[in-house]
């Protein structure tokens, strides 16, 4: 293959992941730290991509695309790169039928990467791209330590056009067996860690846990550490946030709060006395005072208390309940 010009990052589904049904925000939306989203991780890691020009993020509404066209406006990106985002016009054709698909819109690129948007991006995803550019085979992967896909792929144009036209096909379980039957090279590329995976409460706060923990390791040992808070943020001076917490712009945090290895959005309210652990609290969502929000995703402004949501809204291991601030992490 030759240096991969393209890269596709499929931020949409066929299906919602228990996460955005729970959550109205896209994935590539969600912060890892104030003001770093998941989209500013992947527009990072991207960065010393040789020959990378164009960036193609696939969504499933005009909502979603316009929020983060506003989003990434400010981001910072690689020189020279263009970022479009796009609806995806027919999401039944499965990811690999839209590689098909947008590859065939254009002048074929000679290999084009793939990334799984709902996940933490590899550390070394730009060592993937040099691996591309010194692969001679049609296919590459990124695996895991336990040999899983890491969420980043490339195919070369005769990849690509082993993909039927018509229909829906998979990448995994349908494009990497259709190359190997054909004869085709497809071969893994290792990463150094295993992959994160944003589709749940507790896999997002993994993520979030392991993007603070990276940028910690790069951190200038002068700098003070400790948790992630925004300019903005109103939180009483008896209000206790520990562990890995994230806390955005506008939140406000009352008396005797407490805010333990969670997310909390901007706009959103944590109420006097109230405990928040092991959850995710939704733009401009309110906890009440004294309430105990624990491994919860909570969503929207009208949101009052947790006995009054409806079970897509507050979910403890997969019932609508109170649990009890004790036990291991999940």
């Amino acid at each position: 293959m030759t240096n991969a010009s393209t890269m596709i990052l499929l931020a949409g589904a066929l299906r919602y992941s228990p996460l955005r049904k729970q959550l109205d925000v896209p994935v590539l939306a969600l912060p890892l730290a104030p003001s770093y989203l998941l989209l500013n991780a992947w527009l990072e890691r991207l960065s010393d991509a040789p020959a990378l020009r164009k960036l193609v993020v696939v969504v499933n509404s005009h909502a979603d695309a316009k929020l983060l066209q506003v989003l990434a406006e400010p981001m910072e990106r690689p020189a020279g790169l263009e970022l479009d985002v796009m609806v995806d016009p027919a999401p039944w054709r499965g990811p690999g039928g839209l590689i098909y698909d947008i590859c065939s819109r254009w002048e074929a690129p000679e290999s084009v990467l793939v990334g799984e948007a709902a996940c933490l991006p590899p550390r070394d995803a730009a060592q993937f791209a040099v691996a591309v550019a010194q692969s001679s085979g049609s296919g590459l992967v990124a695996s895991t330590p336990s040999r899983q896909p890491a969420g980043l792929y490339a195919f070369s144009r005769e990849a690509v056009a082993a993909i039927p036209s018509v229909g829906y096909f998979d990448i995994k379980e349908q494009l990497l067996p259709r190359l190997y039957e054909d004869g085709l090279e497809v071969r893994a590329v290792p990463m150094e860690d295993e992959v994160q995976r944003v589709r749940t409460r507790a896999g997002y706060l993994d993520a979030v846990q392991a993007a603070q923990a990276d940028r910690a390791s790069r951190q200038d040992p002068a700098e003070p550490g400790g948790n992630d808070s925004a300019d903005g943020l109103h939180c009483a001076e008896s209000a206790q946030i520990a562990g890995t917490s994230v806390i955005q712009p506008g939140v406000i945090i009352e008396d005797g709060a407490v805010v333990h290895d969670s997310v909390i959005c901007s706009g959103a309210r944590v109420g006097r006395g109230a405990i928040v652990s092991r959850s995710v609290i939704g733009p401009q969502a309110v906890v009440r005072p004294h309430e105990k929000m624990v491994r919860r995703v909570v969503d929207g402004g009208s949101v009052e208390s947790p006995a009054n949501l409806p079970a897509q809204h507050a979910v403890v291991n997969g019932e609508n309940r109170e649990a009890p601030l004790t036990g291991g992490r999940t």
